[in-house]
């Protein structure tokens, strides 16, 4: 059986991100001189905006960052990635995260990570945690070419667990065999 599992919500608090997030809105508001939640709260709002559409890149946080950039007028551009590098070894997954991906593996199923973050990043993420060790690969939209709504990411899933009702709920349930957990 093939059992897609999410990452953020699911594996690891979406907080885990702050301190990246935060890093990076404190780089660019440092050259404008605006306080970083104010760039914070253009990147938020920039990635909403993108979400409206379904598009991939509602999820590169590297174009996110360099547009918010660009529109204070800075002219950078962000690597995401150099400031995961920095903080991701203190990413706390949520407690039964591993155990969980250890018995379905240990049942014989197969596990996919199935995320809309990009695999830039949450390849990243995957290995440094140690989630690696669990899974048979990792679905991100740039990989599969459309966001968790469209049936190519839920190909040959019988389950899906997850955290958010509209991407691991609403589109699953359309598209995956079996089951839907959140």
């Amino acid at each position: 059986m093939l059992i897609l599992i999410d990452l953020d919500g699911t594996l690891l608090p979406l907080e885990a991100w702050d301190p990246v997030f935060q890093d990076i809105s404190m780089q660019i508001a440092s050259k404008v001189n605006v306080d970083w939640v104010t760039i914070y709260r253009a990147a938020k709002n920039l990635n909403r905006e993108l979400l409206k559409g379904f598009t991939v890149r509602a999820f590169d946080w590297d174009y996110i960052f360099t547009e918010v950039a660009h529109r204070f007028g800075v002219p950078m551009n962000i690597d995401v990635n150099e400031t995961l590098v920095k903080y991701v070894r203190g990413f706390k997954p949520f407690d039964g995260a591993f155990e969980l991906l250890r018995v379905i593996r240990d049942l014989g199923h197969r596990v996919v990570i199935a995320t809309n973050g990009l695999y830039k990043y949450q390849s990243v993420v995957i290995e440094e945690l140690g989630f690696s060790k669990f899974i048979d690969s990792i679905r991100t939209p740039d990989i599969i070419g459309c966001p968790k709504n469209c049936r190519e990411f839920f190909d040959g899933a019988q389950v899906m667990i997850g955290d958010n009702p509209l991407f691991d709920v609403y589109y699953p349930a359309k598209f995956v065999d079996d089951r839907v957990y959140w």
